[in-house]
């Protein structure tokens, strides 16, 4: 219970702060010009959201990785260690994952995308130059789009390594090879080095 209020706490924190940071940029582009006079904010805004989806990333292995050092740590016996790692998948593959999924890639780029896309750019269409208006919704959806893409790519190769985690741990508890379940951590704590560089 300690560990889920810690990730918790460190996710739902990440998700305002982006959320606040993309109401303030809301704010600083309600109009077609003050979004030319400030794109390169709003280029650089879909940058720190794709850096946060994968520190994100990282932060759920990570704990994926506490939650099991903490089951194995108690003196419970395999089997009953082998059902409780499945908080793993409760915790963090299902509930704290489904929070990047819908927090970030729907609402986050969703609102990204009717704010700029469908907003202020589809309401200069008759203010502006045709070459200037179809440049900047071209600007503007290459943004939107590459950043969606990735976030998801991020979002599902996370929920695919703690799943394959959470189902190795289960698979050696099962079979009683406490030595390979150690084993098994360890190479994760690897892997998760590997993403940070």
């Amino acid at each position: 219970e300690e560990l889920s209020a810690q990730l918790f706490n460190e996710l739902d924190t990440t998700i305002a702060d982006l959320l606040a940071e993309s109401e303030t940029l809301f704010a600083k582009t309600d109009t077609y010009d003050k979004y030319v006079t400030n794109q390169t904010s709003v280029e650089a805004f879909y940058e720190t959201i794709l850096t946060e989806t994968s520190r994100l990333g990282i932060l759920l292995r990570e704990y994926s990785v506490k939650y099991a050092q903490a089951i194995m740590a108690t003196d419970r016996t395999n089997k009953e260690k082998y059902n409780d790692i499945d908080t793993i998948y409760d915790d963090i593959y299902d509930d704290a994952a489904d929070d990047i999924y819908e927090e970030i890639y729907e609402y986050l780029l969703d609102e990204m995308y009717d704010h700029f896309y469908d907003g202020v750019i589809s309401d200069a269409y008759d203010l502006v130059a045709y070459a200037e208006y179809s440049a900047a919704r071209s600007d503007a959806y290459e943004w939107y789009s590459e950043t969606r893409s990735d976030v998801y790519k991020i979002y599902s190769k996370t929920r695919s390594d703690i799943y394959e985690f959470r189902s190795d741990l289960r698979s050696e508890l099962y079979g009683n090879k406490t030595d390979d379940a150690y084993e098994t951590i360890e190479d994760f704590i690897e892997d998760i080095e590997k993403l940070k560089k």
